[in-house]
C-alpha cells in the first residue's frame, strides 16, 4: 500500500462576470530574462461573447514588464469600448500586487505602473483579480505568440 492523500479537485476554467460587467484576461510573456515579450488579451461579456482582443510585442523585456503591459492595455481596451464595469484576470499574482499596493516609487516600472494606479481613479469601476494559469488558457497561449510577433492591435 502506497500512502494515500486527500485530494481536492476543482473546476479551473473561465468565471463570467456578473451581468453588468465585463471581463478582461490578459497574460503577458518573455522568452528570458529580458528577451522576446509580448502581451495579449480579451474582452468577454457575462456569457462569455467576444468583445474584442488586443495583443502587443514590446521588444526585449522581462516577464514583469509583459505582465504589467497586459494589464495597462487590457484598460485602455475596455476604456476606449466605453465599458464602465470590468473584472480584469492575470494569472501573475506579482503584477497584482503591486498594482494593488501601489508601491512603485523605487520599482523599475514606475511609470508604466503609475500610468495603469492613475487608470484606476478614472470614472468607472475596476476589480482586479487573480485567476490559475489553467483558466487564463486563452490569453497564454497568446502571450506566447505574441512574444514572437513584430505587430501590435
Amino acid at each position: 500500500m502506497g500512502n494515500s492523500a486527500d485530494h481536492d479537485n476543482r473546476w479551473v476554467g473561465w468565471n463570467c462576470p456578473a451581468t453588468d460587467e465585463i471581463c478582461v484576461n490578459v497574460d503577458g510573456s518573455s522568452r528570458g530574462y529580458p528577451s522576446e515579450a509580448g502581451f495579449d488579451g480579451v474582452l468577454r461579456d457575462s456569457y462569455g461573447t467576444w468583445l474584442g482582443g488586443f495583443y502587443g510585442s514590446i521588444g526585449n523585456a522581462t516577464n514583469m514588464v509583459a505582465e504589467l503591459s497586459a494589464i495597462f492595455f487590457g484598460l485602455i481596451s475596455a476604456w476606449e469600448r466605453g465599458h464602465k464595469c470590468i473584472v480584469l484576470c492575470s494569472d501573475s499574482q506579482e503584477a497584482i500586487h503591486l498594482v494593488r499596493d501601489g508601491h512603485f516609487v523605487v520599482y523599475p516600472h514606475a511609470n508604466l505602473l503609475g500610468d495603469i494606479l492613475a487608470m484606476l481613479h478614472w470614472d468607472w469601476h475596476v476589480k482586479i483579480i487573480h485567476c490559475l494559469r489553467e483558466g487564463n488558457q486563452v490569453v497564454n497561449r497568446l502571450a506566447k505568440m505574441s512574444s514572437h510577433s513584430s505587430t501590435s492591435f
